[in-house]
């Protein structure tokens, strides 16, 4: 039971740190990470109002879906990260985190901002998976691609089906594509770095129910 909380509590921290990211990396520098949180933050920038709405009526059919085809477990915590990334977001968009935040002078860092931005989501992208969770959006959409496909890598079929769905909506410039390089490549790292937290040896934590 203890361990279980812990999990949880580790899932709303890791949302508390994206979301955190998106403000001082993402936000100020005027560029949009692929995947359905790239897309929800340019609507963001059209409508001015907070990612986290939009991220949060975005992922619940997708979060529907997932009650149909994958693990119980594994999308309650997907649905605890949903709803903690989007309420973070709500709130510290409202917070002044100006002494925080890195941007340049015209708020378009073209290299520093989108690295900074894509290892630490890397990072948490590692950890979320580890913990038996993902950052929902196309990482559901990646975890039952990966349970057909098995001997492909978790995070390369997120970097691939990201950057198409950001080839379909809108154009890839240097900041999404080096942005989402450097995720996949920390986050592949880290990933066989550490052995995963809830799950047994050889357990295929996003294993589709049959």
């Amino acid at each position: 039971m203890v361990k279980k909380a812990v999990s949880y509590l580790m899932v709303v921290l890791i949302a508390l740190m994206m979301a955190l990211n998106y403000q001082l990396f993402v936000f100020p520098n005027s560029f949009a990470p692929a995947g359905v949180d790239g897309i929800c933050t340019m609507i963001q920038d059209l409508t001015d109002i907070s990612i986290g709405y939009f991220a949060l009526l975005v992922n619940i059919p997708l979060l529907i879906i997932g009650c149909f085809l994958l693990k119980k477990e594994f999308v309650i915590k997907t649905a605890v990260y949903v709803v903690s990334f989007s309420i973070f977001n709500i709130i510290l968009r409202q917070a002044d985190l100006s002494q925080f935040i890195y941007y340049t002078e015209n708020s378009t860092s073209t290299v520093l901002a989108p690295i900074a931005a894509g290892a630490i989501r890397g990072i948490l992208y590692a950890f979320t998976l580890k913990i038996n969770a993902c950052s929902g959006g196309t990482d559901i959409i990646a975890a039952i691609v990966k349970h057909y496909k098995p001997y492909l890598n978790l995070m390369n079929v997120i970097f691939i089906i990201n950057m198409v769905l950001q080839k379909k909506v809108d154009s890839i410039n240097q900041d999404v594509a080096m942005n989402e390089l450097i995720t996949a490549m920390v986050g592949r790292s880290l990933d066989k770095r550490f052995p995963d937290v809830d799950n047994v040896p050889g357990e295929d934590y996003l294993e589709i129910r049959n």
